[in-house]
């Protein structure tokens, strides 16, 4: 509880002037528990810079101060893993009056986390650019329309070097954005912060079964596209309104598959989903816009992280960490020219959440490992996970320590979603 109390206060306190550190570790130890308490919350304020010096000189304190001091260190890192899982939209900015395409994907990706696939199909192009601070999509979107001979399109893109035997689609459900040579044609899209939210695919059908009748159906299919390590981890599409052009409901038309109340319409997570609506029987032949698709994007994001560290002398095989909610086993480690890779068996996850691996070195850089390969195994009444980490390595890189942190706890936030004047018949 006084963790929580304390990173409530960090979140609070932004923009003071920093501190004196040696003052702050003295008022450690001061009888006022409000003298104590507030150097606490001003050297958690300072955040992951001051971890080394922390640790150096906890170890020429009392007892009491120490122990202060290892909970200031735990709640500091607390705090900065848990940007690893819901870091937020990175934000573009950009102004040329005249920049080459090539250049801009360039400079965009340099502005962007690793693994976003950016492509341009068509002719050299040259063309005019003004963002300001906005996300991904929203950024892409604004140039595309601005230019006019510019658009868009989010596509899924399938890891093949990943080696996975357990389906999951934090691995497998990749995307790439290729922009394209064309008039630009306003979309049934919606951006919010690190994702965009759009109608792929509208399609009512008609199929004679002989022996059987006629049978006919339909489907709306919406898609969602995240930019990377920004992943909730789960995604859900509540459909609550669907009306004609003169107002009239059309859910009644729907396929509801045991389901009596809300209509909700999951997927696996990933950084690309689908969210299909489907019919049970198509709208009548005279209704050809959806004046109104609206609902809750329903997205639960990690509130909490657990982390296992090993020192530099523990990074090797054999050895066996304990976090609070899981544990991790090195089974094999690899130094190679270029490469370091590592498998670990994970143990007591309540949730199948991609695990974060970094590298931190002696220099304070961190590393973060690239997922090669999963695998769940089922035994009797437990379960665990393998996975494959490989870290790039450069001349001269002496290894600090590994750390793993996985999400404890999570909170889901609910974001209405409405399309207006959707055409799907000629």
């Amino acid at each position: 509880m006084k963790l929580f109390l304390i990173s409530l206060l960090f979140l609070l306190a932004v923009g003071q002037d920093e501190p004196d550190l040696s003052q702050l570790i003295e008022d450690l130890s001061d009888d006022r528990i409000d003298v104590r308490d507030e150097a606490e919350r001003k050297l958690i304020q300072q955040g992951i810079s001051i971890v080394e010096t922390l640790e150096e000189r906890s170890s020429h304190q009392e007892e009491e101060v120490r122990a202060r001091l290892e909970e200031v260190i735990l709640l500091i890192r607390r705090l900065e893993w848990a940007k690893r899982f819901n870091p937020g939209p990175s934000f573009l900015t950009l102004s040329e009056e005249s920049i080459e395409m090539e250049d801009l994907l360039s400079e965009i990706s340099s502005q962007l986390r690793p693994n976003v696939d950016l492509q341009y199909r068509g002719d050299p192009y040259l063309l005019s650019v003004k963002i300001d601070r906005l996300p991904l999509f929203q950024a892409i979107d604004q140039i595309c329309r601005l230019d006019g001979n510019l658009d868009f399109q989010v596509v899924p893109l399938r890891d093949t070097v990943l080696r996975s035997s357990f389906r999951n689609a934090n691995l497998e459900k990749r995307w790439k954005l290729i922009l394209e040579k064309r008039p630009y044609t306003p979309k049934p899209r919606l951006f919010q912060d690190q994702f965009m939210i759009w109608i792929s695919k509208i399609q009512m059908t008609e199929r004679i079964n002989f022996g059987r009748g006629e049978t006919k159906s339909g489907k709306l299919i919406l898609q969602s596209a995240w930019e990377p390590d920004t992943v909730p981890t789960s995604v859900s599409f509540r459909l609550k309104s669907l009306t004609d052009e003169k107002g009239n409901s059309l859910l009644d038309h729907l396929q509801v598959r045991g389901r009596t109340s809300a209509l909700s319409f999951a997927s696996t997570p990933g950084s690309f989903y689908s969210h299909p609506v489907l019919f049970q029987t198509p709208p009548p032949p005279e209704v050809k816009v959806f004046a109104k698709v609206a609902g809750d994007f329903v997205v639960t994001f990690p509130r909490d992280t657990d982390l296992v560290s090993f020192s530099r002398e523990d990074v090797q095989k054999g050895s066996i960490g304990s976090g609070t909610t899981f544990q991790a086993e090195l089974q094999e480690v690899e130094r190679t020219k270029g490469k370091f890779h590592i498998k670990v068996k994970v143990t007591g996850q309540t949730r199948r959440k991609m695990p974060k691996m970094h590298l931190v070195t002696k220099k304070g850089q961190t590393i973060e490992g690239r997922m090669t390969g999963s695998q769940t195994t089922f035994g009797q009444g437990i379960s665990w996970q393998s996975y494959e980490v490989t870290f790039e390595r450069t001349p001269g890189m002496v290894v600090d320590r590994l750390e793993m942190s996985i999400y404890k706890g999570s909170h889901e936030k609910v974001i209405p979603i409405e399309f207006r004047n959707v055409r799907f018949r000629p």
